[in-house]
């Protein structure tokens, strides 16, 4: 139960991001979602195949590995947050460009252009 309220506060932040920054809401939630199984997995079969190499026998709990996995899935989509703000600062928010023209001219830069063309 209590990873089902994480993912979906994880899926909820990344939602609300993707939101600031007009991009594919559903797409940015469900990217965080398929990160959090993934990063579960990848760490599960990384403990089998470290268990396996060692040559030990240990049988571990389905809620151990739950447990032990937690931090390496709240450690993925945090990584995965800080990529895309740090990728999304870098580019322009068309949206919030108020006042520009298509070709990327502001206002008073295309008055200043039509007074010296006439």
């Amino acid at each position: 139960m209590l990873g089902l309220i994480l993912i979906f506060w994880v899926a909820r932040h990344f939602y609300r991001l993707a939101e600031q920054h007009n991009k594919s809401k559903w797409a940015y939630a469900i990217l965080s979602i398929a990160i959090w199984f993934g990063a579960q997995v990848l760490f599960g079969l990384g403990l089998a195949i470290f268990f396996m190499a060692a040559g030990e026998e240990v049988e571990l709990d389905n809620m151990v590995i739950s447990l032990l996995s937690l931090p390496i899935s709240l450690a993925a989509v945090w990584l995965l947050n800080y990529l895309l703000k740090r990728s999304w600062k870098k580019q322009p928010n068309y949206g919030q460009l108020a006042g520009t023209l298509d070709d990327g001219m502001s206002v008073e830069q295309s008055e200043d252009k039509d007074r010296w063309e006439n």
